[in-house]
């Protein structure tokens, strides 16, 4: 998070960073009890936003996903996604948890600069 609070500060005025929340799986829970938490309303789900977003000191919005998941299946954007998004609303860099390597924030850097 820390690399994403220093791109806002660098490029926030010049770019527009948007935190989206999809659907939890909740695959903290045991199989048995995963549906329990599937069903929060959506003012419990934006407190929970709203508490993730300040313990970890982002500035910029957050959006939630709707019940339809538009954006989760959009994007494909579960576990972990980080998208920079063109101005014609094309991919410009994607980077998945589940692509077994890191954000290469170097590279997201260039890209902002490049702007």
């Amino acid at each position: 998070m820390v690399h994403l609070r220093r791109l806002h500060q660098s490029h926030g005025d010049r770019i527009e960073f948007l935190f989206v929340h999809i659907r939890d799986a909740y695959h903290h829970l045991p199989a048995d009890q995963r549906d329990l938490g599937k069903d929060l309303e959506i003012a419990e789900r934006r407190q929970q936003v709203h508490e993730g977003m300040e313990q970890h000191h982002l500035p910029f919005t957050c959006l939630l996903d709707g019940e339809d998941r538009h954006v989760e299946n959009l994007y494909r954007a579960f576990p972990n996604r980080l998208l920079l998004i063109d101005s014609d609303g094309l991919i410009a860099y994607d980077y998945s948890s589940n692509s077994g390597t890191a954000v290469n924030w170097d590279e997201v850097e260039q890209w902002m600069q490049s702007l």
